[in-house]
């Protein structure tokens, strides 16, 4: 039972982390425990009421995500802070920090005759003073200095001008819910306007069903409630200042002796309207918080939305299964019938605040055939000895003791979404601890408490990257290139790296997946690559093979005669499937209408079950009765044993392992809906994977310093960019197109002329010399370099691709150049909007490109689809119809319709660069 707890305001927790000062990567600083205590929990102060817990970092934050607390903030409103020891010794700094770059835009100091000291603590009020108008998102990042160590406490917000309409919001929603649940219609039903009469994001449009009977509570018997509503505002919409938020709260209902408990969350979305607020949606889910209840056969483990049964782990003989409930573990023996909660945040004397606002995870590593469970909880810790700290903390439950071990504290300095991501390859093998952070994976050794980094350089993108079952068998590729050359594997559980290579350069090889104790791999012949226009790639496998885990060959597939594998997957039942693909040479007897034709056939099963040990289901199935989670296990119950081991019942310490992260490295974050979906080391990546996320938005980070990337819902709907310059290609270069656009665009970047004649003769050149043999053209890779001759029109050329104008931009703007190919158009175009130019490959007819004006040629990099309708220009502007860009041809800005210039840029491969500073 929670305790009865009264706030006025609506609550926030943020996700913050511990990161300690390392003075030795390899050895344990064994006093840092002790030493976590010593740093105070910041709390802000509202008359007698305690919220928002800034938590502590010993070194300041990566990055400013903070997904998980929003709050309001006006101008010159005052703040008052407060900290639960003395700081007559320690000092005090406040910045307030910009959220997309990371720089601060305020600073100063807190003085101390500001500062009231007390028994409890000390408190302090900041008046933050004020910032630009309008709906922004900040940090205020508070320093605290005691004994020459610096402690950062960190709480976002949003700014804005009109608290009144936040007030009025959080208002109406109270009202609305005293109204459900005191049965008082008349106070609801302004609320529930008629459908035929209610304007746009009314309640009662958005919920057509909704009416007084249906939303005012009807229970039988006692309900008490435990405590009063606790809000909490966990979305802003920057545009609208619409908001989402929820109501939690646990209420009581008395059933004939006993009580059962109810935890209780109510989500209420809320629009402006003519300066105020309406209700335009409303939700209400209820879930028990009461121990299991069992029958004969089955236990049942609750009712409510909430009830999910997750991360379900068996061991080798199936005697024991661990299973995740709301984030409390479990563990059914059954061999003795027996339930055993292992672990939970959940507390008798809870303060309701930090107890219903979980801002954690659980992840099973092991669970053996003797019963002993190895688990993970990362995020905030709730409660227990790192209480208001951030990181990964690793326990151990034995059920012959029926006790749990502290194994090892990790402090990591992001928030709970980052950390989820991460987890996901998070396992324990032979005493050492596994964990992946950005391209680094590390080596925590359990008996030493030391750390290494075993594995660095890893992809980001985790597309790159194939992980077997319980993750202690990992691989992946170098890039996603046609040469990739190299697959590397790495075996946890021998502590075995290797690295699977090619025989001839000329071949490439991809990872196709892991599977079991099985690497697949598929190799094919980089001259018979064939590249699209578009820039899609055909590669023609001409065998598989199947690797052990220790990186030995065990078989190759081959393909038959004349064919080669176009596709190769893995089904859902673990068939590996091929799709054969003939190839054919269409030769005629003019060579620029030759043409390489593919000819799928039916898919062919080439293994049943890839899998060298399939592993057996756990021996316990989850179904559901309604709104009852239900656990049905292979054998009668016949008792039921739950307990919960507090921390005053452990006597034995965790060591914590102070790991610092690199900071210098560059890479790109991708979130959606604030989920991190992914980390990758460039923008193209990033990009392609946010097309598969709604809303989703990139960060470029570098250092401590990060820079949003504009979210199209966000752009302007026309803009232009009147400097960038107009530079002529001919009559000099003739075929000077995208060095004349790249001179445009350095001028414009760096203020002085780059002379377009320079960057023709410092361009690499693919010095493959034109002929036709066996009917086809054979001549340059304009990925490689610029094929033919530039200046005389006479000579045989075409022109020249992204990456050598990307690698001669960096000779002048070193690490300012991204490479937007393979981005969307309206990512493009976003760059645009913020005053940034970008140069494109594009056809001169700015529309798509019919096959029949394509030839197909045969490079020293494979074959391929080319068009000489291949052009450059420089994109200056937009509106909703046209695009504005300087074509050095003409000699002139120009404009096209949108929907024709971007079909002709998806036809040539989508290719686009930008100068970024």
């Amino acid at each position: 039972m929670k305790l009865k707890h009264k706030v006025g305001l609506f609550v926030i927790l943020i996700l913050a982390a511990l990161v300690l000062h390392l003075t030795s990567q390899s050895q344990l600083l064994k006093n840092e425990k002790d030493n976590i205590s010593n740093y105070p929990v910041i709390y802000t102060k509202e008359g007698d009421v305690l919220y928002n817990v800034m938590y502590p970092y010993l070194n300041a934050m990566v990055e400013y995500t903070l997904n998980d607390s929003y709050t309001l903030i006006s101008p010159e409103q005052p703040l008052t802070f407060y900290i639960p020891e003395p700081i007559i010794n320690g000092s005090l700094t406040y910045d307030l920090v910009d959220t997309t770059t990371g720089k601060s835009l305020y600073s100063s100091t807190i003085k101390n005759n500001v500062i009231e000291h007390n028994k409890e603590g000390s408190i302090f009020t900041l008046t933050l003073p004020k910032l630009t108008i309008g709906l922004e998102k900040y940090v205020l990042k508070l320093t605290y200095n005691k004994d020459n160590t610096d402690v950062f406490y960190y709480q976002p917000f949003y700014y804005h001008s009109e608290p009144q309409l936040v007030e009025n919001a959080l208002n109406k929603v109270s009202s609305f819910y005293h109204s459900t649940f005191n049965k008082d219609k008349k106070s609801l039903k302004p609320h529930l306007m008629e459908h035929e009469t209610a304007p746009l994001h009314h309640l009662a449009y958005a919920n057509l069903s909704s009416d007084i009977e249906t939303l005012i509570w009807n229970f039988k018997g006692d309900m008490i409630k435990m405590n009063e509503p606790i809000p909490r505002i966990t979305s802003i919409d920057p545009h609208t200042f619409g908001m989402e938020i929820e109501l939690t709260y646990t209420q009581a209902v008395r059933n004939q002796s006993t009580f059962e408990y109810w935890d209780f969350k109510e989500v209420y979305t809320i629009d402006p309207a003519e300066g105020n607020y309406v209700i335009s949606n409303y939700e209400r889910y209820g879930n028990t918080n009461d121990s299991p209840h069992i029958d004969k056969y089955s236990i049942y483990m609750g009712t409510g939305y909430e009830n999910q049964i997750t991360h379900i782990t068996a061991s080798d003989n199936n005697q024991y299964t661990a299973f995740i409930k709301n984030l409390d573990l479990w563990l059914y023996n059954h061999t003795t019938h027996t339930l055993t909660k292992i672990f939970s945040f959940d507390q008798l004397n809870s303060d309701y605040i930090v107890d219903n606002y979980r801002r954690h995870g659980l992840r099973i590593l092991t669970v053996t055939d003797d019963g002993k469970v190895v688990y993970g909880i990362y995020g905030y810790m709730n409660h227990g000895v790192f209480s208001a700290y951030n990181g990964l903390w690793v326990r151990s439950y034995y059920t012959a003791t029926q006790s749990c071990d502290n194994i090892v504290f990790i402090p990591i300095n992001y928030d709970l979404t980052t950390l989820e991501f991460y987890m996901n390859g998070l396992c324990i093998q032979n005493h050492f601890l596994y964990m992946s952070i950005n391209d680094v994976l590390y080596t925590i050794d359990l008996d030493t408490y030391s750390y290494t980094q075993s594995a660095q350089r890893l992809p980001m993108n985790q597309d790159l990257i194939k992980k077997n079952e319980n993750n202690v068998l990992r691989a992946w590729q170098e890039s996603q290139s046609k040469h990739n050359h190299n697959i590397h594997s790495l075996n946890l559980e021998h502590n075995l790296s290797k690295t699977l290579s090619t025989a001839d350069p000329s071949e490439g090889m991809h990872l196709i997946d892991v599977l079991d104790d099985t690497i697949i791999i598929a190799e094919y012949e980089i001259k018979k690559s064939f590249e699209r226009l578009d820039g899609t790639v055909i590669y023609p496998y001409k065998a598989v093979h199947l690797y052990n885990e220790i990186g030995e060959l065990k078989q190759t597939l081959y393909p038959s005669d004349n064919t080669f594998y176009k596709s190769i997957q893995i089904s859902e039942d673990y068939q590996l499937k091929v799709i054969p693909c003939q190839y054919h040479e269409k030769v005629q007897n003019n060579a620029i209408y030759s043409k390489v034709i593919f000819t799928e056939m039916e898919s062919v099963t080439l293994v049943e079950d890839i899998r060298n040990n399939p592993k057996h289901e756990p021996l316990i199935h989850v179904t559901t009765n309604g709104y009852d989670t239900i656990i049905k296990t292979d054998a009668l119950i016949e008792s039921i044993n739950e307990r919960i081991l507090t921390e005053q019942q452990k006597n034995n310490q965790a060591w914590v392992i102070p790991i610092s992260f690199s900071k210098e490295q560059t890479y790109y974050t991708l979130y959606s809906n604030q989920q991190l979906v992914g980390t990758y080391k460039n923008v193209v990546d990033a990009f392609n994977a946010s097309e598969q996320y709604p809303l989703s938005m990139v960060y470029q980070t570098k250092g401590l310093t990060r820079k949003r990337f504009g979210l199209t819902s966000e752009q302007p709907r026309s803009t232009l960019i009147n400097e960038v310059p107009i530079i002529a290609q001919k009559p000099d270069l003739p075929r000077g197109c995208e060095v004349t656009s790249l001179s445009m665009l350095l001028t414009y970047h760096m203020g002085v002329s780059i002379d377009k004649l320079s960057l023709a003769d410092e361009i690499e050149k693919d010095e493959t010399i034109y002929s036709i043999e066996d009917g086809f053209i054979h001549f340059g890779d304009m990925h490689t370099g610029f094929v033919g001759d530039m200046r005389n029109i006479e000579n045989k050329g075409i022109g020249v691709y992204c990456q050598p104008l990307i690698n001669l931009a960096e000779n002048y703007v070193a690490n300012q150049v991204l490479n937007l190919t393979g981005s969307r158009f309206e990512d493009i175009l976003s760059f645009v909007s913020e005053g940034y130019p970008v140069l494109v490959i594009t056809p001169n007819i700015y529309n798509d490109v019919s096959d029949k004006t394509t030839q197909h040629w045969k490079t020293p990099n494979g074959i391929m689809e080319i068009s000489y309708y291949e052009h450059c220009v420089v994109i200056v502007g937009y509106d909703e119809h046209m695009i504005y860009y300087n074509d050095p041809s003409k000699n002139k800005r120009d404009h096209r319709p949108i929907h024709s210039f971007k079909a002709g840029w998806n036809a040539q491969g989508r290719q686009a660069l930008v100068i970024y500073d």
